[in-house]
């Protein structure tokens, strides 16, 4: 949200002598900074990634179900690995959450930023 601190003060002071005075008449040290801070991470959902990831551990999980092994080590192996598998379905989930929330904020200070 607001106040999102994209480039710390500290560095963009600093990129402003990194360049001829001219430059920041068309693009402000504060954009200059930010746009070399970013990551892939803070401006990209990749949600097919996420939506392949999930497919694959949702078929590795169903796939449990045919093994036809009926012993109770067999059983107790299955169920520890569902388990395991619905774990990394809520983790898939909980970062795909945490990183569309990173990148929603990036964008919004990116837009109140051009604004000014």
């Amino acid at each position: 949200g607001p106040g999102l601190a994209l480039a710390p003060p500290s560095v963009v002071s600093a990129v402003e002598g990194l360049l001829p005075a001219s430059t920041w008449a068309v693009l402000s040290p504060r954009l200059y900074a930010t746009f070399w801070s970013l990551t892939l991470y803070d401006i990209y959902l990749p949600v097919k990634g996420y939506d392949t990831a999930a497919g694959r551990v949702k078929a590795a999980q169903q796939a449990l179900g045919q093994d036809g092994d009926h012993s109770a080590a067999a059983v107790a192996r299955r169920r520890k690995e569902k388990e395991r598998y619905a774990q990394l379905i809520d983790r898939l989930r909980a970062d795909r959450a945490a990183q569309e929330a990173r990148v929603r904020a990036v964008h919004d200070q990116l837009r109140a930023d051009r604004e000014l």
